[in-house]
C-alpha cells in the first residue's frame, strides 16, 4: 500500500465509508470516494477525489466509473460500501421500495464489479464487498436490507470460486453493529413488536464500536498479500461468538436467540 495504490470507494460521505476514506488517505492511497451528493464528501483529505454516483441509477454508475478510470488510469482496489435501509414490516412494504433497496445494495454493486473486473484482473487487485452480519443473522423489520446483503454476500462467495487462480483477492466484509448515523434517517415505529425490535437495535448501536474499527480492518486488508473469504467486524460478541453460534447451533435455537434479543415473542 502506498502513494500509487488507487482505490474506488462507494459511500464515502459518512459512517464506515468516511472512516475508511480517512484511513486509506492517511496511509498514502489515492481514493476516489463516491456519494449521491458530491457536496457531502470530505474536502479536507489529501489524495481524495470526490465522485458523484447513485447506485440505483445504472447511467450514473457508468458515468462515474468512466470519469474515475480516466482520472486514475485504473484501480487496484474497489470497495463496495455504500448502502441504506429502513425499518418496516415486510407485510407492509411496497415491492417497488424493495426493488429500490436491491438496486442500491445489490445490482448497483454488481454493475460496478463488472466494470472494475478488467482492472482488477490486470493489476491482481482487491475487491472488498461490505455486506453485513445481518446477511446471516437477519434483523426483524429490515427484511429487504438483510436479504440484499445476503445476496451480495452470496455473490462474493461465488466470485471467489469463479476467479480462483486469477490473482484477484475478494473479501466479504461483514460489520456487525457499528456506531454510525445509519439509523438516524429511519423512521422509528410507534409501538408494539416493531418498537421493541427498534429499541433493542438502538440499545445495541449505542454500545457498538465506531466506524474507525472497520476502516482500520480495510486498511489491513489492502496492505495484506492474501485475503480471507469472509471477515466479521464488531465487538467480541458479534465478531467472534455470534458467527460461531450461527455455525454450530441448530437453526431453531438461533431463531429463539434472535427473537429474545429483539424483544419478539414466539406465537
Amino acid at each position: 500500500m502506498g502513494s500509487r495504490t488507487r482505490v474506488l470507494l462507494t459511500g464515502a460521505s459518512a459512517g464506515i465509508g468516511l472512516a475508511t476514506a480517512r484511513a486509506l488517505c492517511l496511509a498514502g492511497c489515492e481514493v476516489w470516494g463516491t456519494s449521491r451528493e458530491i457536496k457531502r464528501l470530505p474536502a479536507d483529505l489529501s489524495n481524495f477525489h470526490p465522485l458523484e454516483l447513485s447506485l440505483n441509477q445504472p447511467g450514473s454508475i457508468h458515468a462515474a466509473w468512466t470519469r474515475a478510470k480516466a482520472e486514475s488510469g485504473g484501480f487496484e482496489i474497489v470497495i463496495n460500501n455504500a448502502g441504506d435501509g429502513w425499518f418496516e414490516s415486510i407485510a407492509d412494504v411496497s415491492i417497488e421500495k424493495v426493488r429500490l433497496q436491491f438496486e442500491t445494495l445489490f445490482f448497483g454493486p454488481l454493475q460496478l464489479i463488472q466494470l472494475a473486473l478488467p482492472d482488477l484482473r490486470e493489476k491482481r487487485g482487491l475487491l472488498i464487498n461490505v455486506t453485513s452480519l445481518a446477511a446471516r443473522l437477519p434483523i426483524p423489520y429490515m427484511a429487504p436490507y438483510s436479504a440484499a446483503k445476503a445476496a451480495l454476500a452470496s455473490l462474493t462467495a461465488t466470485l471467489r470460486l469463479e476467479l480462483a487462480g486469477s490473482g484477484v483477492r475478494i473479501v466479504d466484509l461483514q460489520p456487525g453493529d457499528i456506531q454510525t448515523h445509519f439509523n438516524d434517517v429511519m423512521q422509528p415505529p410507534p409501538d408494539g413488536r416493531p418498537r421493541a425490535a427498534w429499541e433493542a437495535m438502538v440499545t445495541s448501536m449505542k454500545a457498538a464500536p465506531g466506524p474507525e474499527l472497520v476502516g482500520a480492518e480495510i486498511c489491513r486488508l489492502v496492505g495484506a498479500s492474501d485475503a480471507p473469504p469472509m471477515r466479521v467486524i464488531g465487538d467480541f460478541l458479534q465478531a467472534r461468538l455470534a458467527p460461531l453460534a450461527e455455525r454450530i447451533l441448530p437453526a431453531r435455537w438461533m431463531e429463539r436467540i434472535l427473537l429474545r434479543h429483539y424483544g419478539q415473542r414466539e406465537r
